[in-house]
């Protein structure tokens, strides 16, 4: 009989950390790159930050502030409400406008490159120099042209393979007249010595990550015998019939203050664009196919496999894992390995957090599974045995 021992904890994925004002001087440079005016312009140039300290690898963004890097973000501005002072100002409509002197976007999927907090893109882009409209910010990545833009709201499609980690932000403000020109210019005003705080994104991963680990495990029928299971490689890794045709909700009017906006869980933020599933395979750091994985001794740590799984948010997961022994003979798991929290009360792995899956080897016929997930104080950790 197959053992399939395994328990939760929960790691989080991501970390955020506030990032300061700018202390540069206002107003900046207004001319465009070749130092022109461009009419319509104010002289205040847009400047972005995003409070996601993170660097990137294939398949996670992972890291700390000192390397944190995004090399290909999109990026809109688009307004949010009418300042007030003008009343002739239309209803905002943000790829709808009557006129091309109605700004209700600024910044239309403009491609940018985050560095420790710092989000650049090529050329400048300036607030308008009309009293119309407050603007928020959206980024997402990794950029894409596949975007739907309708009258008030934004969608980009993707299809995914296991390697993309989808994230997404938005930047807000209550402050009056945040984001705009007339918000630089009253800011010192209401508060007396500082500068305007630019614009940070808020970004969130949108995706659950699954970590692969593998050790040895004592022969079942010999105790203290690892010896057949430290012959073992570990050939692939395979999630069974998983969801690959996903939509990123950057921005919605219709919801931009609705609870489901600002939820923590981003229940709204990714979608599912259709049902399409395939077998998704665990590779190498670098997209290549996966390299064989010896399996450890039982006196080293366990060691990961691969990359990382980048998936859509699931109750549970089926696992596919072939083994070669040390005569090259493929061992594949006779019925699947389905990573779930409890089969009766099924509990949503959960977007943004990273869970690692500890894979025990006890010998060509038997293999375990442990899910290791820190830090979700709520949830014990629940065995199964089969």
């Amino acid at each position: 009989m197959k053992r399939i021992n395994y328990y939760m904890s929960l790691a989080i994925g991501m970390l955020l950390f506030a990032s300061c004002a700018s202390e540069e001087t206002r107003p900046s440079d207004w001319l465009n790159e070749s130092g022109e005016y461009i009419e319509g312009n104010s002289t205040y140039e847009i400047r972005l930050r995003g409070q996601e300290t993170a660097t990137i690898t294939r398949a996670a963004i992972i890291g700390d502030e000192s390397t944190a890097i995004l090399e290909n973000m999109g990026i809109f501005a688009l307004a949010r409400a009418k300042q007030g002072t003008n009343p002739a100002a239309y209803d905002i409509q943000w790829f709808n406008a009557p006129n091309a002197n109605i700004t209700y976007c600024i910044m239309d999927n403009v491609e940018a490159r985050m560095e420790s907090g710092d989000i650049s893109w090529t050329g400048k882009y300036f607030y308008p120099i009309t009293q119309f409209y407050n603007y928020d910010f959206y980024g997402y990545y990794p950029y894409t042209d596949d975007i739907d833009r309708n009258d008030n709201d934004v969608v980009a499609h993707y299809t995914i393979d296991g390697t993309q980690d989808l994230i997404w932000g938005r930047a807000t403000s209550n402050e009056d007249y945040a984001y705009s020109a007339k918000y630089y210019r009253k800011y010192p005003e209401n508060h007396p010595g500082l500068l305007a705080p630019d614009p940070v994104l808020e970004l969130k991963h949108l995706l659950t990550r699954l970590t692969f680990t593998v050790q040895p495990g004592e022969s079942y029928h010999q105790s203290g015998d690892y010896s057949q299971a430290e012959a073992m490689k570990v050939k692939s890794i395979e999630i069974v019939d998983a969801y690959t045709n996903l939509d990123i909700r950057v921005a919605d009017r219709e919801n931009i203050d609705e609870a489901d906006w600002s939820d923590p869980d981003h229940v709204l933020r990714v979608t599912l664009r259709d049902d399409t599933k395939a077998d998704l395979a665990l590779k190498n750091p670098d997209g290549t196919a996966l390299t064989l994985t010896q399996v450890p001794l039982h006196t080293d740590p366990a060691l990961q496999v691969g990359e990382s799984f980048m998936l859509f948010p699931a109750t549970s997961y089926v696992i596919k894992i072939v083994l070669l022994d040390e005569n090259d003979v493929e061992h594949i798991s006779e019925i699947p390995l389905t990573l779930t929290f409890d089969e009766q009360n099924p509990i949503m792995f959960a977007r943004g957090k990273s869970y690692t899956v500890n894979i025990t080897v006890h010998g060509p016929r038997e293999i375990s599974l442990k899910g290791q997930l820190e830090d979700w104080e709520d949830l014990p950790g629940p065995a199964l045995e089969l």
